[in-house]
């Protein structure tokens, strides 16, 4: 059966420090994985020629992760480029053998979409929505 979740939402910040005092002091999140994103992907994804680092929170009661991206260069530089920037992306983690690409093949043409081949092995699917917001397409696979 295909089926769809939400997996996570992702912000980018200039803030790490404000961001957890809410998230995790406040709201109970904490601190799972940390992980860079590339100068590529970066580019293609933030059109922000450098790289980033990427911190996943999860809840212990809840079933959302969040992520935030914190771009690694000069801080006066990484403020301006933050200015208008709030959720970044929203990911739906895709159920069932083939849902994912049924989902791709719904879309109309002008859609754009763009395919990250992560060096890791697997792909991440992103797809722009109509305020060029990124929609991540997540699917677990088979062994």
């Amino acid at each position: 059966m295909n089926s769809f979740s939400l997996d996570h939402v992702g912000w980018v910040t200039n803030n790490p420090k404000l961001f957890e005092s809410f998230w995790c002091d406040i709201l109970g999140f904490k601190l799972i994985k940390t992980g860079e994103l590339s100068r590529e992907l970066c580019m293609t994804l933030f059109s922000y020629p450098g790289s980033a680092t990427a911190q996943r929170y999860a809840h212990p009661e809840w079933s959302t992760d969040i992520e935030i991206h914190i771009f690694n260069g000069p801080q006066a530089e990484s403020d301006r480029y933050f200015e208008g920037h709030g959720i970044n992306h929203i990911c739906f983690h895709t159920g069932g053998p083939g849902s994912r690409q049924l989902f791709l093949e719904q879309l109309p043409s002008s859609v754009v979409s763009y395919v990250y081949d992560n060096p890791a092995g697997w792909q991440n699917i992103f797809i722009r929505d109509f305020e060029m917001n990124w929609v991540e397409l997540r699917e677990t696979l088979n062994a």
